[in-house]
């Protein structure tokens, strides 16, 4: 593997004009489609200054290119407050108050060490003082080490500022910073919020640990980034992005992420993972400050093939999640949960959902088709609603795993009530999804099982069943428009089908089809979800039998 795998430097090139068209010339701003601007849209001068300081693209000491990344650094320093921190203002135009930015004070200091022998004396003059300000507050700010992800971060930061500025003081900071956070690891690899992993800051922990490995060479760190790494490329659908199911803030994000490879270039598997994360990153390319430190800081060797690039393979990670290969399925359930003492204290903990949306499945032809991510108190992202003697339990208690003949069983744990999931591939192109209650469950509670299906706006969805009349619709995803199908238990119903883009799901009576379902995000000020982030929703209920079983299958 070499230190450019696929083409990072080819790739960042292949953003810049798109960038290009988001430049306003009079405020030194990249703005977002909407005309509004975020500190953190300047962050792609990083990948600018990377292109223009490296040999292999047309972009190579254009003078063009280094006039835009001192313009928008500039702005930068325009916006900056005397203190040296920013406004955190999105770019929906939310006001989230004053922070010394940590993604953008480092992209800010890579420009600067790329850069600053090319800057006239002025602009470096202006910018060390910015940068010293920044450091100085992140430096009061992370003097006593906590663990958290943006803290970690800061860190790094830290390091590498007090490595070029020759500042001892900020380098001990940002030392102890980043050894207090490996310690912190918990030993699958993850850092925890909400008693779990929450998988999208752990890469801001792995590619933080790792760039501070980088620049210092702490071979203490080692293990802790072996863990992590070991971690990441478990936690992979085949088409590279990260499986959501275990994460406890953060839902699906349709493109893998590129963070942590500085991390995982230290590793067999990890640089596997680079390598075949760049074979699924857009065609256009991008300039995504993520690579540009990882072209800049990664390293080099052999690569081991992953789980996902086998035909069929099973796993069960630290004994809390299980995942399966099988031909052109792939599938995850978590068993990450929150402890019952803990979970009073995170329900009023804006940014940590509820661990209860346990199963994610993917196929090759429709990528990821059931699952999404977990929402906050919310039965319709539950796998289980569990109603027993008056309380509502969505969280499971514990999961185990087994496996006969093919079939994975999965038991959530309740109290001391069970449900059960059970999830056997047939062939390449059908899957059996069937949840049962054991008669104590049965007798006890009321329960309703649920998954999500991930549904593409604009195209076709049908619904059909054997009764009297013939019941035959079609409509189309619509995000903006309610749709719901219900096959009561009355027996009037046959051969239930709900037919989406690529895929077609057998029904059992007594199971609901609803549409569009929002999660809750805790990432909006009044927590709207996205349109992107709503899903169909399955549910079955048990008011009459103990087992519902659906077929999901691939034409």
């Amino acid at each position: 593997m070499n230190k450019n795998p696929a083409g990072i430097l080819e790739y960042l090139a292949g953003g810049v004009p798109r960038v290009l068209t988001t430049f306003n010339g009079k405020t030194g701003r990249f703005l977002a489609p909407n005309g509004g601007w975020a500190v953190t849209n300047q962050d792609v001068i990083y990948p600018l200054a990377m292109l223009y300081a490296t040999p292999g693209t047309r972009y190579y000491r254009q003078k063009k290119i280094l006039d835009l990344c001192g313009r928008a650094g500039d702005a930068w320093r325009e916006f900056q407050e005397p203190d040296g921190s920013f406004e955190f203002i999105k770019v929906d135009g939310s006001r989230w108050g004053k922070i010394f930015m940590p993604w953008s004070i480092y992209h800010w200091l890579e420009t600067f060490i790329l850069l600053h022998t090319s800057l006239d004396r002025r602009r470096v003059a202006r910018w060390r003082q910015g940068l010293t300000l920044a450091y100085e507050g992140l430096a009061a700010t992370t003097a006593s080490p906590s663990a958290h992800n943006i803290s970690t971060w800061n860190g790094m930061s830290l390091t590498r500022a007090g490595q070029f500025f020759n500042r001892p003081d900020w380098l001990e900071i940002g030392r102890n910073q980043c050894r207090f956070s490996a310690r912190e690891q918990h030993p699958h690899g993850f850092w925890p919020e909400g008693d779990g992993p929450t998988t999208q800051y752990n890469f801001v922990y792995m590619h933080a640990l790792g760039l501070y490995h980088a620049f210092t060479k702490d071979r203490t760190l080692e293990p802790v980034l072996r863990r992590g790494t070991d971690f990441h490329t478990t936690f992979v659908y085949p088409d590279m992005t990260s499986v959501e199911t275990v994460d406890g803030r953060v839902r699906y994000h349709q493109h893998p992420q590129t963070r942590g490879w500085p991390a995982f270039s230290l590793f067999p598997r990890g640089r596997r993972l680079i390598r075949q994360v760049m074979r699924h990153l857009p065609k256009q390319g991008g300039l995504d400050p993520a690579l540009a430190s990882a072209l800049q800081h990664m390293t080099t060797g052999p690569e081991t093939c992953l789980l996902q690039e086998e035909k069929r393979g099973r796993t069960v990670y630290g004994g809390k999640a299980l995942l399966c290969k099988h031909d052109d399925w792939f599938f995850c359930v978590s068993g990450y949960s929150a402890a019952p003492a803990n979970r009073p204290r995170f329900s009023r903990n804006r940014w940590i959902k509820t661990r209860s949306n346990a199963l994610g499945l993917w196929h090759r032809k429709t990528g990821l088709l059931v699952g999404g991510g977990n929402s906050k108190h919310d039965s319709l992202f539950a796998t289980f609603e569990v109603w027993d003697n008056g309380a509502l339990r969505l969280e499971p208690d514990s999961l185990s795993f087994s496996r006969k003949q093919g079939r994975e069983t999965v038991r959530f744990r309740y109290g001391n009530l069970s449900c059960l999931m059970h999830l056997k591939p047939l062939d390449s192109k059908r899957l059996e999804l069937v949840f049962e209650l054991p008669a104590a469950t049965r007798k006890r509670a009321t329960v309703q099982a649920c998954f999500s299906l991930r549904l593409k706006a604009g195209t076709p969805i049908s619904w059909s069943a054997r009764a009297k009349p013939m019941v035959n619709r079609q409509e189309t995803v619509d995000p903006l428009h309610a749709m719901a199908v219900n096959w009561d238990p009355s027996g009037k119903y046959r051969q239930c089908k709900l037919r989406g883009d690529g895929w077609v799901l057998d029904m059992p009576v007594e199971s609901v089809f609803e549409y569009p379902v929002y999660p809750f995000n805790p990432y909006a000020i009044d927590n709207h979800a996205p349109v992107e982030d709503c899903v169909g929703v399955i549910s079955a209920g048990f008011l009459e039998g103990r087992v519902r079983r659906f077929v999901l299958r691939i034409p």
